[in-house]
């Protein structure tokens, strides 16, 4: 292996506040790390006066990873102007070596890395820009500022290293390029809002050189528990090679059938932030083999071709992968691809087949990765995590939940997963809780303890491994110690940061979530009076609302669909795919659980819980992220006066998704570019829900609970479908006017009554970005017989106008990334999210627009109380 960098990851900056800046680096050596801070923009060969500055030692994790967060205190000093701009350099001293500043290591040059060959021209280079957006000029950043209307917000959240489409947080990185160095329009917050890295599905051509790398970061081969008992498994790829580890985390109790390469050890999470945050510890990409002669003939000369073309002359080797696993890997536990079963020759043909398409989308990303780099050192940046995190069903279910964390293997995933996201992630957040809570202290001391100097390999120390497992609640029904949250304020805004993965409510062991209990949402989002004109940021790695179309209605359908399909499997099918896969067919999860129907709206106790608790708050902003599309919506919540705490919040919801997963090309044809997706956006839509806790006395009195209908005839106005009865008969009783066959008297004024309704682009075409404009015939056509012979014309630009990016003005299926920005006008503060993303197939040099932006009003507009329900009413 090559030698590694001093610095691993960063400086990233974390949290900045009037009186701390803090900045997070990983090293490859123990060292002391000294954050020093300067006003306005620096130059790093002429640097001003110091304003102050802090030094601290590194903890070790790793033989050569060792990571730390400076926070610079300017308590009894004079505090950080808001809506300032200020610089800060980083020196690192490796113990008996000379220190070393960003300058010195050669970060604030724009350079270049040698290409991997996958793509045209074969020669072309890596540009690696200098961290301070012009060379030898440090990182910067600007405060929040006094004012809302000069607030700045960014956004973003699903970042798979080979997934569809153009990555887009390369796009925040170029708006601020454009700024040319000026304060006003910088991002104050950045905010990831989960799935950083993606750990259940990484490519194959990825793997093996995040397990080397992971191997040299640890200084040692670590090994697991098997979960089928016996001796442990080395994570190497002679054990668990790419593309075989599918069954091994099934044995597991996990549920995700894209596992085929999951990340297992704890080396290989430390290793896949490194690739995602530092473009100088990339590994040669691995080429797939293409010896077996059933290959069909097209696929073998692509996988040869891209063999030839890896073999750079002087280079390393890139390793293969997809032959058969070598005498090494556990037969009981790897994937059976060589099988000869129908299911494992199908799982093998996919895994070629996808191996190239990947491994060019993994070029396209490393190429994204310098501007990140330099995005995170120049915005303060805030980060909860999500599933892929993890992994794709981590605690999706209670019954899941139970299964991973009873197994060793399971928990050895799960603590490897929470120790790295931990580290690199959840540190930053908040440092100061992380030094002086006790178990916040614990928690890094312990995960400092699993792999300890004079580690030799093999399992991580039973004594800290099992700490970590106790504070992180990996056992069946036991509860962490400590959640994830966290709060940050600005001058006239809150931030609360949900944590909504450890502490989720299971009624049963596979219904659908509530994503907080009633105690976390008490514990996350206090109930509390912010001071006036002040607006709370709710961040949910989950959206608190989202499109009918896609939460209520095609959720169901799909979910119903995949349910059917299951259940008409014959029993030797079953069997198949069971040796494949691992998943026995009582661990399979349902079709609720297979499409991810966990939002907050699948588990209504919990949603109305969380509603009424932002109903509190006059005027609230969700950012959010998870699903895959960017959407925005606006919700207005009113208690009538009759309960006798009448209030009405609004709350305006943003979600910013996916930075880089972006939905396969079918979709994305017929949503992004075929203009349906305002229209998606809008059915069901304006929503109403009227709502009472208990279901007696009874909402509606006049119900008829009969048989509805017989023989097509209906028996009355009273009677209601069989859904109706039973939504009136469940606490909370949620009511629409569209559940209802006629209307009906309320017995009882609703205790809560809210309106969603989407927001759409509002912009004159000419206002939106040259890619996102409908194209216009040249000149009108005729009124009259003649317009025929312009058919072809009108024909031509229709077709054009399918090939722009964003005919659609609500929903965002491309790639994208958001900006937040205030305005305060006559009837009030206003909130806009600006989605930039870039067409598919987009101009040389086109680069990435705000497609779509976003705007509402943020005042608080009461929902008229009905005093019936039904059509008409």
């Amino acid at each position: 292996m090559p030698d590694l960098p001093l610095i691993l990851l960063g400086p990233v900056l974390r949290r900045v506040e009037p009186r701390g800046v803090s900045v997070f680096v990983a090293t490859s050596q123990a060292s002391n790390i000294r954050v020093t801070l300067y006003d306005g923009q620096v130059d790093a060969a002429a640097p001003p006066p110091e304003l102050a500055n802090h030094e601290t030692h590194t903890m070790r994790f790793g033989a050569a990873f060792h990571a730390v967060v400076v926070t610079i205190s300017l308590e009894g000093a004079a505090a950080l102007q808001p809506g300032h701009l200020y610089s800060y350099d980083v020196r690192v001293s490796p113990e008996g070596g000379s220190a070393k500043s960003l300058k010195d290591l050669d970060l604030l040059t724009d350079s270049t890395l040698t290409g991997y060959g996958t793509i045209t021209p074969a020669s072309e280079d890596v540009e690696v820009c200098a961290l301070g957006y012009v060379e030898n000029r440090l990182p910067s950043f600007v405060t929040c500022p006094m004012s809302l209307d000069e607030l700045v917000l960014a956004h973003a959240s699903c970042r798979k290293p080979h997934g569809e489409g153009s990555p887009a947080l390369q796009y925040l990185d170029g708006y601020i390029d454009g700024l040319e160095g000026a304060p006003a329009g910088r991002p104050h917050m950045l905010f990831l809002t989960g799935d950083q890295i993606y750990a259940d599905d990484v490519a194959a051509a990825l793997l093996p050189g995040l397990t080397a790398l992971g191997i040299q970061l640890l200084g040692g081969a670590e090994q697991v528990p098997s979960p089928r008992g016996g001796s442990p498994l080395t994570v190497h790829t002679t054990v668990l090679p790419p593309g075989f580890r599918q069954k091994v985390t099934a044995s597991a109790g996990f549920t995700s059938d894209a596992a085929s390469c999951h990340l297992i050890g704890f080396g290989e999470w430390l290793a896949m932030y490194c690739a995602a945050w530092n473009p100088a510890l990339w590994p040669v990409l691995a080429v797939a083999d293409s010896s077996d002669p059933s290959i069909d003939h097209v696929l073998k000369q692509e996988l040869q071709d891209d063999a030839s073309k890896s073999q750079r002359s002087g280079g390393p080797v890139p390793p293969v992968v997809l032959g058969q696993a070598t005498p090494d890997a556990p037969a009981d536990v790897i994937t059976p691809l060589y099988s000869g079963t129908v299911p494992a020759r199908n799982a093998l043909n996919e895994a070629r087949e996808s191996f190239w398409p990947a491994k060019q989308r993994l070029d396209d990303f490393r190429r994204e990765v310098p501007k990140v780099r330099r995005l995170l050192a120049n915005v303060p940046t805030y980060m909860i995590c999500d599933d892929h995190e993890v992994t794709d069903d981590w605690f999706m279910t209670g019954g899941i939940r139970a299964a991973t964390v009873g197994k060793p293997f399971g928990k050895a995933l799960l603590r490897n997963a929470l120790a790295a996201y931990t580290i690199c992630q959840a540190w930053g957040d908040d440092p100061q809780r992380w030094a002086t809570d006790q178990d916040h202290k614990d928690m890094l001391a312990r995960i400092a303890d699993m792999f300890p100097d004079g580690w030799p390999g093999g399992l991580a120390r039973s004594a800290a491994s099992d700490a970590v497992d106790q504070l992180l609640g990996l056992a069946p029904g036991a509860q962490p110690a400590f959640d994830f949250s966290f709060t940050v304020d600005g001058s006239m805004h809150r931030v609360r940061v949900l944590d909504t993965r450890t502490r989720r409510q299971y009624d049963t062991p596979s219904a659908c979530p509530g994503l907080l209990t009633e105690a976390a949402l008490s514990q996350q989002l206090p109930q509390e009076d912010l001071p006036e004109g002040h607006v709370l940021i709710l961040v949910s790695p989950a959206p608190v609302f989202g499109p009918p179309f896609m939460t209520e209605i095609g959720g169901a359908i799909f979910a119903s669909i995949y349910d059917l399909m299951s259940m008409a499997r014959s029993e030797t099918d079953r069997s198949a795919a069971q040796d494949v896969t691992g998943i026995t067919p009582g661990g399979k999860p349902a079709g609720m659980q297979y499409f991810d129907i966990e939002h907050w709206g699948a588990h209504p106790g919990a949603y109305e819980r969380l509603l009424e608790r932002l109903s509190h708050y006059p005027r609230v902003v969700v950012l959010a992220g998870d699903v895959h599309y960017g959407s925005a919506f606006a919700m207005d919540w009113t208690a009538p006066q009759a309960t006798g705490h009448p209030r009405t919040g609004r709350i305006v919801h943003f979600t910013s998704s996916a930075a880089r997963n972006g939905w396969p090309s079918f979709f994305r044809n017929l949503f992004a570019l075929n203009g349906m997706a305002t229209g998606l956006q809008h059915i069901g839509l304006p929503m109403t829900r009227l709502g009472w806790s208990n279901t007696l006395p009874p909402v509606v009195s006049d119900i008829q609970f009969g048989p509805g209908v017989h023989f097509g005839v209906e028996l009355g106005p009273a009677v209601e479908p069989p859904l109706t009865r039973i939504r009136l008969q469940t606490a909370p009783v949620l009511l629409s006017n569209e559940m209802f066959r006629a209307a009906h008297d309320l017995a009882r004024e609703p205790e809560w009554i809210w309106r969603a309704q989407p927001i759409t682009d509002q912009r004159p075409p000419a206002d939106r970005p040259l890619a996102a404009r409908v194209p216009e015939p040249t000149t009108d056509l005729p009124n009259d017989s003649s317009a025929v012979h312009r058919y072809d014309e009108a024909a031509t630009v229709h077709v054009k106008g399918l090939g722009t990016a964003a005919i659609a003005r609500g929903l965002q299926f491309l790639n994208n990334a958001g900006l937040i920005t205030f305005s305060t006008s006559g009837d009030g503060i206003h909130v806009s999210q600006a989605l930039y993303s870039l067409r598919a197939r987009p101009d040389p040099n086109e680069k990435g627009d705000a497609y779509i932006v976003h705007e509402a009003r943020l005042e608080p507009d009461p929902v008229p109380v009905p005093s019936r329900i039904g059509p008409g009413a």
